[in-house]
């Protein structure tokens, strides 16, 4: 369970080489010549559009061209703690979300409407229930914020001050599309933002931070422990462009 708060709160409120053809088309459009080269792990990797892959057992990803990642549909790793989600990613070479790059995915749904993408946010958004709740890759300690930065198509772990933020609890609320369109480069809402819906409780020390919506509220939370989990508690992968599997 994640440390008490949210779910007390809950009644109230792997051959040799052959050429694949549809990593022949993602190579075209990524530049990335030994896209085009399959080995028998990579054919669990079927490029479905120019903007969409489908990983097996995971299911379809989205590219999004804001974050130049692909995004996945689906939350997996259910019941883990935010370790073990890191972990298990890792070995799979995906990634978790930033905060930055959760609001980018966000956006690009809100802008890109179709069934599919209504259902996704339904389930990020709408408050009903169950309990849905998914990790994002932010880990804090005192003034500082640790995640996992792109560059140069790897990643590399960087901690960095906070920046001036919103540091107190808005129960409720902040203003969504206000913290969807003004917010630190860190992702978290700024001091001024206005009151709204969104529940968001502020960093503490040795906080990561999920988003999560209920019969109550959908919120942004930065205040739970690593350590938890819980059956509806999940992480949305990411993969990085051009990346072999």
């Amino acid at each position: 369970m994640i440390g008490g708060k949210w779910k007390e709160n809950m009644n109230m409120e792997g051959m040799n080489k052959m050429i694949n053809p549809n990593l022949l088309k993602l190579a075209g459009r990524t530049g990335n010549k030994d896209l085009s080269e399959d080995t028998s792990k990579e054919e669990s990797i079927t490029v479905n559009t120019q903007d969409n892959i489908e990983i097996k057992g995971i299911g379809k990803f989205q590219y999004i061209p804001s974050i130049n990642l692909y995004v996945s549909d689906n939350k997996i790793l259910h019941g883990n703690n935010w370790y073990k989600c890191h972990e298990e990613l890792n070995k799979q070479e995906l990634l978790m979300l930033t905060i930055p790059e959760f609001i980018h995915y966000i956006k690009y749904l809100k802008q890109n409407p179709n069934s599919n993408n209504t259902k996704i946010l339904d389930d990020i958004l709408t408050v009903r229930s169950p309990w849905r709740a998914e990790w994002l890759d932010a880990k804090f300690d005192r003034n500082n914020i640790t995640y996992n930065k792109i560059n140069n198509n790897k990643l590399e772990e960087v901690t960095e001050t906070l920046e001036e933020c919103l540091m107190e609890d808005k129960l409720p609320g902040i203003d969504l599309e206000y913290w969807l369109n003004n917010h630190t480069n860190q992702g978290l809402p700024l001091k001024n933002t206005p009151k709204g819906k969104l529940y968001y409780y502020h960093t503490r020390n040795d906080t990561v931070a999920w988003f999560d919506a209920f019969s109550v509220r959908a919120g942004l939370d930065c205040g739970g422990g690593p350590d938890g989990s819980d059956s509806d508690l999940g992480v949305r992968a990411a993969r990085l462009v051009g990346k072999k599997s």
